[in-house]
């Protein structure tokens, strides 16, 4: 029986999804290709990142450089820079993973069911019990 203690996900993974700064799905999860999509992408990373203020792990995304003397908003080959490109310069953090949660027991229901079953049981037992001897032959 367990009774609490830290979230972790499911198998042998030490990892811990606890997104920050996203929008969750109905269940307070990521939905469900989120991480699939960003990982298929070239200038998306996921991992820890050492930073002013410490190691951030998360989703993060690489800066686009732009070459030397070339305009704004444009590539190098005289397309377009893709929809959604880092041109901050440095890393863009997308997702933030925060630390384990800690689960705790929320319901009762072992006591619950006791109480029920202590209150009702004689009453209940009683009334059967003489039902099956009235039937018996």
């Amino acid at each position: 029986m367990r009774i609490g203690g830290n979230h972790v996900l499911p198998g042998d993974s030490k990892a811990i999804l606890n997104p920050k700064n996203i929008k969750l799905d109905k269940y307070g999860q990521l939905p469900r290709k989120v991480l699939d999509r960003l990982k298929a992408r070239k200038d998306i990373f996921i991992g820890p990142v050492k930073t002013k203020s410490g190691i951030v792990n998360g989703v993060w995304q690489r800066a686009y450089f732009r070459p030397n003397g070339s305009e704004r908003g444009r590539s190098h080959q005289g397309g377009e820079v893709r929809r959604g490109a880092n041109t901050t310069g440095r890393l863009k953090l997308l997702i933030r993973f925060g630390d384990a949660l800690v689960v705790s027991k929320r319901l009762k229901y072992r006591s619950r069911a006791k109480a029920l079953v202590d209150r009702r049981f004689n009453a209940v037992f009683d009334e059967a019990m003489s039902k099956a001897l009235a039937s018996a032959r």
